[in-house]
């Protein structure tokens, strides 16, 4: 065991001896060993995806699926990111956003040159460069 995980142990028993000293409900008691499960979880996961990434990569990629979600839930995220790198949500916002743009640029009453279509993929290619996997 590193030190950080020693720590980390070491924190959730400080949590868990305030509760109990507290007096604090079972239900309450409950609640927080199942986020201390959790954390356990994800903390094991993330050393073992340190572990197996590639460090020559630029942009190592990890999915986790559930199945069988309940309503009101289609679906569910958990995303790791690094300083710097963006989530899902705003890799879909930017494409939204140049679509948009691209759109503009196509859909207008004026002829389409050349100009217009080397914009357009001026645009895409900057964005593909800048996000590709």
């Amino acid at each position: 065991m590193g030190l950080s995980e020693a720590r980390r142990l070491l924190q959730w028993n400080v949590v868990m001896e305030a509760l109990a000293g507290a007096g604090v409900d079972a239900e309450t008691i409950e609640v927080v060993e199942h986020a201390r499960g959790v954390d356990q979880l994800v903390m094991s996961a993330a050393h073992v995806l340190l572990a197996v990434s590639d460090g020559g990569q630029a942009k190592n990629y990890v999915k986790f699926e559930m199945v069988g979600m309940t309503p009101p839930f289609d679906r569910a995220y958990v995303e790791l990111i690094r300083p710097g790198g963006r989530t899902s949500h705003e890799l879909r916002e930017l494409l939204r956003d140049r679509l948009t743009r691209v759109r503009q640029l196509l859909s207008g009453d004026r002829p389409h040159d050349v100009a217009v279509i080397e914009e357009a993929i001026r645009l895409i290619d900057e964005d593909l460069a800048a996000e590709r996997p």
